[in-house]
């Protein structure tokens, strides 16, 4: 080497085109992760959910299905996330409900019971 600075440089350059071990099988550290951008969702209550739906029944006059339905698309397409919502008419049996409402419901009766 004529200089230091060119060994330096010279090192430098292997060690930098090194592939490095990677923990994750198939990556190497000249690979970049595909960036996910974050969804961001809006909630809403049950309890705003169901008057939505008997806001519908009594002010505009839906039959009850229309009406349930016709909730769920308005709160779809403003962009509210529906997951924690129990998709059903206010008011409606409690046999009609799904599976885990119907269990936790009866876990609340038992506990009332028991105090």
């Amino acid at each position: 080497y004529t200089s230091r600075a060119a060994w330096i440089a010279e090192r430098n350059s292997r060690t930098h085109t090194r592939t490095m071990p990677s923990l994750r099988p198939g990556f190497s550290a000249q690979q970049a992760d595909e960036k996910q951008l974050a969804a961001l969702y809006l909630r809403i209550s049950q309890e705003t959910f169901d008057s939505a739906v008997v806001e519908n029944m009594e002010d505009l006059g839906m039959e009850a299905e229309e009406a349930l339905a016709d909730a769920i698309t308005q709160f779809e397409q403003q962009g509210i996330n529906l997951n924690n919502i129990v998709k059903r008419i206010p008011g409606a049996p409690a046999e009609n409900d799904p599976a885990p409402v119907a269990l936790v419901r009866r876990i609340q009766e038992i506990i009332a019971g028991a105090g």
